[in-house]
């Protein structure tokens, strides 16, 4: 896993340097959090572990930013001097995958890199499923989307055709034809997966 250190403290650079030095992790360092964010699109998904008040962006918002800038692709630690605990409750809540004030814990902070390699695993994975559900959704004709989106919240087979102005065996038909397609047991679970591949808006 690619971890990016934006840290400008030269004291807390070396901790981290010996903390992740015996590790298996490729370690990119950068001392400026705006040349960081500039490049945070560009550069492989990974761990951010930067400091939260990082002099060459404003103090109160520099972790806003990160997050704004990176967290679509990227899992974010922050480090961070004496602070409020109102400030860890805010990044928390804000996405960050968590917050040490200084000195932090070694274990701790390999424990939080561990999670976020677990973390950016799992948005792997989920793209990687993503992509294949879109692909099975693809083979549908607009009929059968139409007729998955009639029967969203549950509607019978009557319901769904009331709705189509077809017959009711007909909107059986489409829905055996979708099971199908999507390879699927039921028509809740078809339902599970357009759910999740967000089709079932009108």
């Amino acid at each position: 896993m690619r971890i990016y250190i934006v840290e400008a403290d030269e004291s807390v650079r070396a901790t981290l340097k010996q903390l992740l030095e015996d590790t298996d992790h490729e370690v990119e360092w950068y001392k400026s959090g705006r040349n960081f964010v500039r490049k945070s699109r560009k550069v492989p998904p990974g761990c951010i572990v930067a400091d939260k008040n990082l002099p060459d962006l404003q103090a109160s918002h520099a972790h806003c930013e990160l997050l704004q800038e990176c967290m679509e692709r990227h899992e974010v630690i922050l480090l961070s001097g004496p602070c409020d605990v109102c400030d860890a409750v805010a990044a928390m809540r804000a996405g960050v995958l968590d917050f040490f004030e200084l000195p932090y814990r070694r274990a701790e902070l390999l424990d939080a890199i561990t999670r976020a390699q677990l973390r950016l695993e799992e948005r792997v994975a989920e793209k990687r499923e993503d992509a294949k559900n879109l692909q099975l959704f693809g083979k549908l004709t607009k009929r059968e989307l139409s007729v998955l989106r009639a029967s969203k919240d549950g509607e019978s087979s009557k319901i769904a055709a009331y709705k189509l102005g077809l017959s009711p065996r007909t909107v059986e038909m489409y829905r055996s034809r979708i099971l199908q397609k999507l390879k699927v047991p039921s028509f809740s679970a078809a339902l599970v997966k357009a759910q999740a591949a967000r089709l079932l808006h009108s």
